[in-house]
Protein backbone atom coordinates (compact mmCIF):
# COMPACT_ATOMS: atom_id res chain seq x y z
CA UNK A 1 0.00 0.00 0.00
CA UNK A 2 1.14 3.56 -0.70
CA UNK A 3 2.86 5.90 1.65
CA UNK A 4 2.00 9.69 2.22
CA UNK A 5 5.20 11.47 1.19
CA UNK A 6 6.54 13.79 4.30
CA UNK A 7 6.29 16.92 1.61
CA UNK A 8 2.62 16.44 0.87
CA UNK A 9 1.99 15.63 4.54
CA UNK A 10 3.41 18.65 6.06
CA UNK A 11 1.32 20.33 3.25
CA UNK A 12 -2.13 18.60 3.95
CA UNK A 13 -2.03 16.87 0.56
CA UNK A 14 -1.22 13.73 -1.02
CA UNK A 15 0.64 12.82 -3.68
CA UNK A 16 -0.13 10.01 -6.02
CA UNK A 17 1.65 9.44 -8.99
CA UNK A 18 -1.63 9.54 -11.27
CA UNK A 19 -3.25 11.99 -9.00
CA UNK A 20 -3.77 14.15 -12.36
CA UNK A 21 -6.40 11.69 -13.24
CA UNK A 22 -8.60 12.08 -10.12
CA UNK A 23 -12.10 13.74 -10.63
CA UNK A 24 -11.98 17.26 -9.35
CA UNK A 25 -15.12 16.49 -7.32
CA UNK A 26 -13.16 13.72 -5.81
CA UNK A 27 -9.59 15.00 -4.62
CA UNK A 28 -10.84 16.34 -1.25
CA UNK A 29 -12.35 13.18 -0.01
CA UNK A 30 -9.94 11.50 -1.65
CA UNK A 31 -7.00 13.53 0.20
CA UNK A 32 -8.66 13.28 3.49
CA UNK A 33 -8.98 9.29 3.39
CA UNK A 34 -5.45 9.09 2.69
CA UNK A 35 -4.46 11.63 5.49
CA UNK A 36 -6.80 9.88 7.79
CA UNK A 37 -4.99 6.48 6.66
CA UNK A 38 -8.50 4.91 5.55
CA UNK A 39 -7.37 4.85 1.81
CA UNK A 40 -3.97 4.11 0.93
CA UNK A 41 -2.80 3.63 -3.07
CA UNK A 42 -1.19 1.18 -4.68
CA UNK A 43 2.24 -0.24 -4.04
CA UNK A 44 3.47 1.19 -7.44
CA UNK A 45 2.23 4.68 -5.72
CA UNK A 46 -0.48 5.18 -7.80
CA UNK A 47 -4.54 5.69 -6.90
CA UNK A 48 -5.94 4.27 -10.18
CA UNK A 49 -8.45 6.29 -9.85
CA UNK A 50 -9.83 5.04 -13.54
CA UNK A 51 -9.95 1.55 -12.08
CA UNK A 52 -13.39 0.02 -10.57
CA UNK A 53 -13.38 -0.51 -6.63
CA UNK A 54 -13.15 -4.00 -5.82
CA UNK A 55 -15.49 -5.64 -3.34
CA UNK A 56 -12.59 -6.27 -0.73
CA UNK A 57 -10.92 -2.85 -1.44
CA UNK A 58 -15.08 -1.49 -0.30
CA UNK A 59 -15.02 -3.56 2.66
CA UNK A 60 -11.19 -2.44 4.20
CA UNK A 61 -12.85 1.32 3.46
CA UNK A 62 -15.48 1.00 5.46
CA UNK A 63 -13.91 -0.66 8.01
CA UNK A 64 -11.39 1.70 8.69
CA UNK A 65 -13.84 4.47 8.57
CA UNK A 66 -16.14 2.75 11.17
CA UNK A 67 -13.11 2.13 13.28
CA UNK A 68 -11.92 5.78 12.88
CA UNK A 69 -15.82 6.73 14.25
CA UNK A 70 -16.05 4.67 16.80
CA UNK A 71 -12.43 5.50 18.33
CA UNK A 72 -12.91 9.23 18.06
Amino acid sequence: MLTINAAAKAEGKTTFKDSDKISQYAKEAIENFSLSKIINGYDDGSFKPQNSIKREEAAKILFEWINKALIQ
